[in-house]
């Protein structure tokens, strides 16, 4: 019966999770070689880390370092955002690029999302500058409060791509850094280009729930030199070389320890391996899910391809009986299953609740019917066929 489900009590059987890494015996010994080399704290494995991902991304050199959020603090940073600038941004979204320009001193400005692939709204974005904004070519000033736009942070969302290319062009010219987070994108294609191809600066995330992980982890791209050779010497303290401790600026000890470059590059290797999996995932699903009445399955744009990084449907309550939430509730008491909501708009809730928003009725109706659901590149068909059957238990379609 819909939403009658009973708490499990055969303690035998396993949870399901919602994206787990998948680290190989081959991974642990790239790490354990990492850790027997007395350059922990900045060995080969870095610098090999670095090469292999830029090699195959078109963003030009990298630079690894401790998080997500931390490469985006560097980007910030090194395009020059400085305080009382404002930092345009999707409201829905994971908080690290917030965070990143709140280090920074920079006020948020949050955009919507469109509807169909669940991406910012670039048009709209790019409407908003033209009608209330000033260029001179080489800096854009929001006419009202006379602020600066310090920079532009696109997010590729659950694993697909914002469309940067269009919004560069846009903005190309009006002196408008672009920080592109691709965090959840990495792999990910759009127009035959990978993730921060058009971008003035690319961040990424090797966190225990990403496509690759290094246990945690990120890495800032850039393709001007000059900029490169400013964040890596950030990241290690600002310190002057020479035997001697002297700092030349405020820096921060960002550094990505060599045991996690190590498994961050045993995993980039996988990358193929990954995607692959990840894309029977999403096959299992579109497939088992696509009749079940109420549900709404993710959109590809036709001139991408994705990572599907986070499977994650969307619930009718009308027609399903249940909001999002309460199935995700159900699924976890009644199923053993983990799954979780999609981002919460930064606008609505939280540290940013009530920070400057440009009208966001797609983002927060996302937000309110979206429901992530088990991902893992290692999920079973068993786990898969387990994970379909308690959600159409769920809302009454077995």
């Amino acid at each position: 019966m819909r939403g009658r489900s009973q708490p499990i009590k055969d303690s035998t059987i396993s949870r399901v999770p919602l994206a787990a890494p998948d680290i190989s015996e081959g991974d642990r010994e790239r790490v354990w070689a990492a850790l027997e080399d007395p350059r922990i704290a900045g060995g080969p494995s870095v610098v090999a880390f670095e090469q292999a991902v830029s090699s195959q991304l078109e963003a030009g050199q990298g630079v690894a370092v401790t998080s997500g959020t931390a490469a985006l603090h560097l980007a910030l940073i090194a395009v020059g955002v400085e305080p009382g600038d404002l930092v345009l941004m999707p409201t829905q979204t994971f908080v690290a690029p917030a965070h990143a320009a709140s280090y920074v001193g920079a006020e948020l400005l949050l955009f919507d999302s469109e509807a169909r692939y669940r991406q910012l709204d670039v048009e709209r974005m790019v409407a908003w500058l033209r009608e209330h904004c000033d260029s001179d070519g080489e800096k854009t000033i929001h006419v009202e409060s006379g602020k600066r736009i310090g920079a532009i942070v696109p997010v590729d969302l659950l694993g697909h791509l914002c469309d940067v290319e269009a919004l560069a062009a846009a903005v190309r010219d009006m002196g408008i850094p672009l920080v592109e987070d691709a965090a959840q994108g990495l792999g990910a294609t759009l127009r035959g280009r990978p993730a921060g191809a058009h971008a003035d600066v690319t961040c990424l995330s090797f966190n225990a729930n990403k496509l690759v992980t290094s246990g945690g982890g990120g890495m800032l791209l850039c393709r001007n030199e000059k900029l490169i050779r400013y964040v890596r010497d950030l990241a290690n303290q600002a310190k002057i070389d020479g035997p001697y401790y002297v700092h030349k600026s405020i820096g921060f000890n960002y550094r990505l320890p060599s045991a996690q470059a190590a498994l961050g590059l045993a995993q980039f290797e996988r990358i193929d391996e990954f995607l692959e999996r990840k894309a029977r995932v999403a096959r299992f699903y579109e497939r088992e899910l696509s009749s079940v009445a109420g549900l709404s399955l993710p959109q590809r744009a036709p001139e991408a391809t994705v990572t599907n990084w986070l499977f994650t449907v969307h619930v009718d309550p009308s027609v399903c009986g249940c909001t999002a939430d309460e199935l995700m509730k159900r699924l976890e008491k009644g199923h053993r299953i983990e799954s979780r909501p999609i981002f919460t708009p930064l606008h609505s809730c939280g540290v940013y609740a009530g920070r400057q928003a440009h009208d966001c009725p797609v983002a927060e109706r996302l937000a309110a019917s979206g429901l992530s659901i088990p991902s893992s590149v290692s999920a079973s068909d068993d786990e898969l066929a387990r994970v379909c059957e308690a959600i159409r238990i769920e809302l009454g379609s077995s």
